[in-house]
């Protein structure tokens, strides 16, 4: 079969034509360490900033800094899902670049400088959905060599976009995932539909220490609204125990730690499901109780009632 490059795909020449003032850019969005607002290390993954639909994702796409744009750019747009695989995120028409500023939340940036630019809706079939073979050389992440930016070859297209494929719930009983794992299906709807149609007793593990952390949801968006608490913050500040005080538990270890420590240890997965309604909700904090008294989280773990 004969090789599919970027430059036929996207059809370059028709492009520049339209275009013929500007130049085509490759941006190759390689993921970094750095350090989050607690001043722990933490990587910076492009992938995770997608998949989670954090707003500042396109902040830093469209980043300044040592001549990344130009405002004659038309910039196409790649995330690595695995090694040497780029996945199509959007093409940009620069407008105006180090007009805006932006923050990230996260990770240690209060001033992002980025570009005024308008996305090219021609590409949106692709978003998500063409991955393109390449290796960047040396430090280089983003070209303009039309030598180089014609001749990317194509890996494949996938017939779904790639967070739609990845997003299969397992079913409540096979439900035991990494944090990564779990910030990537809480973005979809078959996971957000499942999860947030019961209550719930769950467990989350500390795989560095052993320590165990027994919880339950209650709440209207049963157990979707706590797991989404808990991959923004590390813990949820209005989970009470005893009714007295939030879950000093976890609070403790991320105010200690930071959110890259449960980033790289804590995984989660489901002990027990029951109906949305107040049978429900009583069963679900009498079975908490049992589990705690059962793996004795309150002795071993992270629990504090």
């Amino acid at each position: 079969m004969a090789e599919i490059l970027i430059s036929d795909l996207f059809n370059f020449d028709k492009l520049r034509a339209s275009y013929p003032e500007r130049r085509i850019k490759l941006r190759f969005n390689t993921s970094w360490l750095t350090t989050d607002r607690q001043g722990n290390p933490m990587r910076r993954d492009f992938y995770d900033m997608y998949a989670n639909h954090e707003a500042v994702f396109e902040t830093w796409i469209l980043s300044q800094g040592n001549r990344r744009n130009r405002n004659d750019d038309i910039t196409f747009q790649f995330i690595e899902t695995q090694p040497h695989r780029w996945l199509s995120v959007g093409a940009y028409l620069i407008l105006e670049k180090d007009v805006l500023v932006g923050s990230d939340p996260i990770a240690e940036y209060d001033e992002i400088p980025y570009a005024r630019a308008e996305k090219l809706t021609q590409y949106a079939a692709f978003e998500g959905r063409a991955i393109f073979d390449w290796k960047n050389s040396n430090r280089a992440w983003w070209y303009v060599r039309p030598d180089i930016v014609d001749n990317v070859p194509l890996y494949e297209i996938l017939a779904n976009p790639i967070l739609d494929q990845a997003n299969r719930f397992p079913g409540f009983e096979n439900v035991a995932v990494d944090y990564p794992t779990l910030q990537k299906e809480l973005t979809g709807s078959a996971w957000q539909t499942a999860l947030g149609s019961v209550y719930g007793v769950y467990l989350i593990t500390d795989n560095r220490t052993g320590r165990h952390y027994v919880g339950s949801a209650t709440g209207s968006g049963g157990i979707l609204s706590r797991w989404q608490t808990y991959v923004a913050k590390g813990y949820d500040p209005d989970e009470e125990n005893n009714k007295e005080y939030p879950n000093r538990g976890l609070n403790e270890l991320v105010q200690k730690h930071g959110l890259a420590y449960i980033r790289r240890y804590f995984s989660y997965s489901i002990l027990e499901i029951f109906s949305k309604n107040e049978q429900g909700r009583k069963q679900t904090l009498m079975r908490e109780t049992y589990w705690k008294d059962v793996m004795q989280t309150r002795r071993f773990g992270y629990n504090r009632s």
